[in-house]
C-alpha cells in the first residue's frame, strides 16, 4: 500500500540539552536547553529529514561564526576607542607643555633643578615629602594638574608643572634655591 504524496510546509523544532559529567570543582548546574525553529518545505521522503539535520546544524555554525565575528568587531572598536582616547590625551599634554615653555624661558631651570634635587634629579624621593627635580609637595603638584607622585612623572611634565608654578607665584615655592632662576 502506498501512502499518498503530500506537499505540505512543517515546522520542526529541535530540543538540544547539553548535559556534563559534574565535578568536584565545578559542580553541575542544571542543563540550559538550546532551541532552534527552521521550516522546511517535505514531500514525505526519507531525504527530508538528513536535510533538515544539515539544514540545522548549518544555520547553528552560521549563527556562531555571525557571534564571533560580532564580538571581535565590538573588541577592535574598544581599542581604537582606547587609542583615539591616548593620543587626545598626550596632544593636550603636548598643547599644555608648549604653552608653558614659552612662558617662563630665559630662566636657569637647571641650576633650580641641581639646587633642589641635587644629583638625585628628577627621580628625587628622599623621605621628606617633597619629590622630583623641583621638590614639589603632593600637594602642590595635584594643585599644578599633576597626577600620581611628581618624582614618577617625565623630566617635561615635571618641568612644565614648576613652570606653571612659577607663572603663579613666582620664584616664592623655592625659597632658598629660587633666586637661582
Amino acid at each position: 500500500m502506498a501512502f499518498p504524496k503530500r506537499i505540505a510546509t512543517i515546522v520542526i523544532t529541535v530540543l538540544l540539552v547539553f548535559v556534563a559529567t559534574p565535578s568536584e570543582a565545578h559542580p553541575q548546574e542544571p542543563p540550559q536547553p538550546v532551541e532552534d525553529t527552521i521550516a522546511v518545505g517535505s514531500d514525505g521522503n526519507s531525504k527530508d529529514a538528513l536535510l533538515l539535520g544539515q539544514q540545522i546544524q548549518e544555520h547553528k555554525a552560521e549563527l556562531r561564526r555571525k557571534e564571533r565575528q560580532a564580538e571581535r568587531k565590538a573588541e577592535r572598536a574598544e581599542r581604537q576607542a582606547e587609542r583615539e582616547a591616548a593620543r587626545a590625551q598626550e596632544a593636550a599634554e603636548a598643547a599644555e607643555q608648549e604653552s608653558y615653555s614659552a612662558t617662563s624661558s630665559g630662566l636657569n631651570w637647571s641650576a633650580l633643578r641641581e639646587c633642589e634635587s641635587g644629583h638625585y634629579g628628577y627621580g628625587a624621593n628622599t623621605g621628606n615629602g617633597y619629590y622630583g627635580a623641583y621638590q614639589f609637595a603632593l600637594s602642590t603638584w595635584q594643585s599644578m594638574g599633576g597626577s600620581g607622585y611628581p618624582h614618577e612623572a617625565s623630566p617635561a611634565e615635571q618641568d612644565m608643572r614648576a613652570q606653571m608654578l612659577y607663572d603663579e607665584a613666582g620664584s616664592s615655592p623655592w625659597p632658598v634655591c629660587g633666586g637661582l632662576l
